[in-house]
C-alpha cells in the first residue's frame, strides 16, 4: 500500500541515495526516504541509522545548492513542530523534573503540540 504522490517500485519508493525520484528519475525537491522505504524490507535499526545519515548528508547537498527547497504546494502538516517549537517542550519539560529528575515528558500529543507554541 503506498502513500499518495510516492512513487512505488517493487516495494519501496523510487529513489536514488534516498532522493525520491519523480517516474522520469529526476529528484523531487524536498522529498527523501531512508529505512525499509528506501531500500525494502531488509536490514536492521544499524541500516537505519545508517540510512538515516546517508540521506541527512543528500539534503544538506541539497539545500546548499537550492536543489532541496520543496515544490510549491507541499506544506508541514497543521501541528508540525519546528526547532523553535523543540526548544520550547525541551525547556517546560526540564522545569518539569525540577529538583528531583532531570525532565518529565509530555506523554500526549495535544500537549506536546500546545507546549510547543
Amino acid at each position: 500500500m503506498g502513500i499518495d504522490g510516492l512513487p512505488l517500485e517493487r516495494g519501496k519508493v523510487r529513489n536514488l541515495d534516498g532522493r525520491v525520484q519523480d517516474e522520469t528519475g529526476a529528484h523531487i525537491p524536498g522529498m527523501y526516504v531512508v529505512g525499509w522505504a528506501k531500500r525494502g524490507p531488509s536490514g536492521v535499526i544499524g541500516t537505519n541509522k545508517s540510512d538515516a545519515t546517508q540521506v541527512m548528508e543528500r539534503l544538506l547537498e541539497d539545500l546548499g545548492t537550492g536543489s532541496g527547497v520543496p515544490r510549491n504546494g507541499i506544506t508541514p502538516p497543521p501541528h508540525a513542530i519546528d526547532l523553535a517549537g523543540w526548544k520550547l517542550i525541551n525547556e517546560r519539560e526540564i522545569a518539569r523534573g525540577g529538583e528531583t529528575r532531570p525532565r518529565v515528558k509530555f506523554p500526549i500529543r495535544t500537549e506536546l503540540i500546545q507546549n510547543a507554541r
